[in-house]
């Protein structure tokens, strides 16, 4: 229920789920191939956000599972894995491949949940009560598909900043002093469009 929420998004005005990420990365990405310096930018910093996380369940879900191992890993018990008697296919269509990297981290997040209630049906304690985790991890989840919220379109490319004009100054009261190495573009995020200056000017 919660990966389909995190999906569509929750009720609550504050909430973005996968499909609004999605579209807000999209926009984002087309400022990048307009030139747009912050856009760039702001693609590198939710690209590394998305590993850090993916990090963070891969780590946390085989700690859980090593829990499990651990009681039983030596009884002929064979213990299998929860899973939905009804699972929820998504056919899934996005324009970058932000949106596919969001869905892969709902795909954490189900992983996450089903080792836990895993634990929860053979009575393995982990570090934490299963509503614990449950929120603690909607909440890393939605502070990730937020991130796009950060960035503002100005419409400046990197011209703007290099002569300092005065949008390039607007843009960075608001957004901050745009990396050396994110203007000369010696790094960009995996995933970045080819930049068509024209389209930016």
């Amino acid at each position: 229920m919660d990966a389909q929420l995190l999906f569509s998004g929750y009720t609550d005005k504050n909430s973005v789920g996968l499909l609004q990420f999605a579209a807000l990365m999209t926009t984002i990405w087309d400022a990048a191939e307009k030139d747009d310096p912050y856009a760039d930018w702001h693609l590198l910093k939710t690209y590394d956000a998305i590993i850090q996380l993916r990090n963070q369940f891969a780590q946390t879900i085989q700690d859980y599972q090593e829990s499990i191992r651990k009681i039983y890993g030596r009884t002929n018990l064979m213990l299998v894995p929860f899973s939905s008697e009804k699972p929820v296919v998504k056919n899934l269509w996005f324009r970058t491949q932000y949106g596919y990297l969001g869905a892969a981290v709902i795909g954490d997040f189900d992983e996450l949940m089903r080792t836990v209630l895993t634990a929860g049906r053979v009575g393995v304690l982990l570090d934490k009560t299963q509503d614990m985790i449950r929120v603690e991890w909607i909440d890393k989840v939605g502070s990730l598909f937020k991130l796009p919220l950060k960035w503002k379109p100005f419409g400046l490319i990197r011209a703007d900043i290099s002569s300092d004009s005065e949008l390039a100054k607007t843009a960075m009261q608001t957004l901050g002093k745009v990396p050396a190495n994110i203007l000369d573009k010696t790094v960009r995020a995996p995933f970045s469009p080819y930049i068509n200056i024209e389209l930016g000017s």
